[in-house]
């Protein structure tokens, strides 16, 4: 009977400490390098995610390709603002999360191999391998985390990202200024600016 409840509340600890690696919230800076498709040149830009955890998103990429992405777990929407000033800027409105967001929420998981994926680590690099089925839910095949410590204990510890989805394409993102805000209730619903036009 003791070792029954010491089992039990270790594997509560454990299951605790999972759960701890991602905050419930966090906004964070990064700078996003992918290999475009058309040049096959590598480009680069900027901007910010914010994130409430299940499902909660704000992405915001700068130039060369602005871009905006909000999700509420609900409803998401791609705004993509006008190339010239006067026309119209263009807003997909989708019932479906973004790999990203979705990516995210599985973290919840923590650096632990489970049945999502496995771990391998590699010093401060971690490499989780998705599952087949969580591959094909997330269009990612793998990531790679970068550690700025030997040890990633902390999701605020990530210096870097590296994704691969299924397409072959490649992602990453090098992570600035993090921070752990509080959102208002209505944070994660996007405000459509006028001279839009709207795709459902």
């Amino acid at each position: 009977m003791k070792f029954s409840f010491v089992l039990g509340f270790g594997l509560m600890i454990i299951s605790n400490l999972s759960f701890a690696f991602l905050p419930n919230q966090f906004r964070v800076n990064f700078v996003q390098k992918f290999e475009s498709a058309v040049t096959g040149k590598t480009k680069q830009s900027k901007g910010i995610i914010e994130y409430q955890y299940p499902g909660k998103i704000h992405f915001k990429s700068e130039d060369p390709d602005p871009l905006t992405y909000m999700s509420n777990n609900k409803k998401s929407w791609y705004y993509t603002p006008p190339f010239i000033e006067g026309e119209k800027g263009e807003v997909r409105i989708i019932e479906k999360n973004s790999t990203l967001t979705s990516f995210f929420d599985t973290l919840k998981k923590g650096i632990k191999s489970n049945d999502f994926y496995k771990v391998k680590r590699k010093g401060s690099r971690y490499d989780l391998i998705f599952s087949t089925e969580k591959s094909k839910e997330l269009g990612v095949q793998a990531a790679s985390l970068f550690s700025k410590y030997l040890e990633l204990r902390k999701f605020d510890h990530i210096q870097k990202i590296y994704l691969t989805y299924n397409s072959g394409k490649k992602v990453n993102l090098i992570f600035t200024d993090y921070s752990k805000p509080s959102f208002k209730k209505k944070h994660f619903y996007f405000k459509i600016p006028s001279n839009t036009r709207v795709i459902n």
